[in-house]
């Protein structure tokens, strides 16, 4: 396979990836099959967790990064993100990161773009690398709760219908095994090929059921502000969002968020350093697996 551009990985390819990932982890000195190769990082749309994590990834393999500045390229001359690849193709860069708004938008690239491509999230359909490193995340909590995967359930909470996190989620999850449900008022939810996800209405009812609660922002940067979805936001607000009192009432719960948190909505203020919220976690494991994944597309080009 030569791009990631969605999650069509196999569930032999994930477990690869997952397990180099734990040995970019426990290595003290890093072993680099791609060191010396070059990273164009080609961020459309705004990041601080995926951007940096890639960066310093590839730094830590040997690679050489370019950070390509859209305000500052051929872009706002009218130039497309195709002819930019291309260029960056001619370059002789052996790599490019690409996050944008559009969905399908680096589908399309899959037979005319000879060098890796690699999604950084794209539209709200695709977000491979961070279900990657979500799964790594989880795993680690079946090894410390002494759990198998297929044994844990995961519920998705919130703004499903618009979260590239989510799709991406429900497909390396599924794959692994974890058990899936969503959390989330009628609006905020959306269809998956997927017949064993389970719908909760309540987040209590959610929390009794589950070992993991990922919860996912209101994104509002993608909704249309005279969309019912705007009225919405106030109720997910107030009957979504995880607080104290849950975290106090199920002992064994672990919570994540792939960022960026919007404190007091999703999340009550004053979780920021509970032990069970596993954000930081994410962050930090997210430059293991995106090391992974570097090696994974880049060894044998």
């Amino acid at each position: 396979m030569k791009h990631l551009t969605t999650l069509s990985l196999d569930k032999s390819s994930i477990e690869t990836i997952l397990d180099n990932a734990a040995r970019f982890k426990t290595e003290l000195v890093i072993s680099s099959k791609i060191g010396g190769r070059s990273l164009a990082l080609c961020f459309f749309e705004n990041s601080t967790r995926t951007r940096l994590s890639f960066e310093l990834a590839a730094k830590k393999l040997g690679m050489l990064v370019i950070d390509l500045a859209p305000e500052h390229s051929s872009l706002s001359k009218g130039e497309t993100i195709f002819d930019t690849l291309k260029t960056i193709e001619s370059l002789g860069i052996d790599c490019a990161i690409i996050r944008c708004t559009e969905n399908n938008l680096l589908d399309s690239f899959d037979d005319s773009l000879k060098i890796p491509i690699i999604s950084g999230g794209q539209g709200i359909d695709d977000h491979p690398t961070q279900a990657l490193l979500d799964a790594f995340t989880i795993k680690e909590i079946a090894i410390r709760s002494g759990k198998p995967l297929n044994e844990l359930e995961l519920c998705l909470v919130g703004d499903i219908k618009h979260s590239r996190v989510a799709t991406s989620n429900i497909k390396v999850l599924s794959d692994l095994g974890v058990q899936l449900s969503i959390c989330a008022p009628n609006q905020f939810r959306r269809s998956f090929d997927n017949d064993n996800i389970v719908y909760y209405d309540t987040l209590e009812e959610a929390a009794d059921n589950s070992d993991i609660l990922m919860a996912l922002r209101i994104q509002k940067e993608r909704l249309l502000e005279s969309s019912t979805d705007i009225l919405s936001a106030e109720s997910i607000i107030s009957e979504y969002r995880i607080n104290h009192r849950l975290l106090e009432s199920y002992k064994k719960l672990y919570i994540m968020h792939p960022g960026p948190i919007n404190w007091g909505v999703e999340l009550e203020n004053g979780l920021q350093n509970h032990p069970r919220l596993l954000a930081n976690r994410q962050v930090a494991n997210g430059v293991f697996v995106r090391m992974a994944t570097l090696e994974y597309f880049l060894s044998n080009q």
